[in-house]
């Protein structure tokens, strides 16, 4: 399955890049990587600032989602649009069991 995590900016983008910070060396690694139309530039914030992973991009990761790029910028709805993508094949066995996959 591919689509995106969303992550709010109304925080000035301190979720966003936390985000990035903790996922970036990971991508390309076992997935694909895309490039966003209208990127985000989470580089120029300051990563350090301390935020907590939203809940739902913590599930995706937890099943085995891994991130494939930079994140776009969603100004509709103010958000970072983190690419992702989740393998059955890559999925853990309790999550495959849970889903009914095995």
């Amino acid at each position: 399955m591919f689509g995106c995590a969303s992550v709010s900016l109304r925080d000035d983008g301190v979720t966003a890049a936390m985000v990035w910070r903790n996922v970036k060396d990971a991508i390309g690694q076992g997935a694909p990587v895309v490039e966003p139309l209208h990127r985000y530039p989470v580089e120029q914030l300051d990563s350090h600032l301390p935020a907590d992973m939203p809940a739902l991009l913590r599930g995706y990761l937890r099943l085995g989602a891994r991130v494939c790029g930079e994140p776009a910028w969603d100004p509709d709805f103010n958000t970072a649009d983190f690419p992702m993508l989740l393998s059955v094949s890559q999925m853990g066995m309790r999550y495959r069991k849970h889903f009914g996959f095995e």
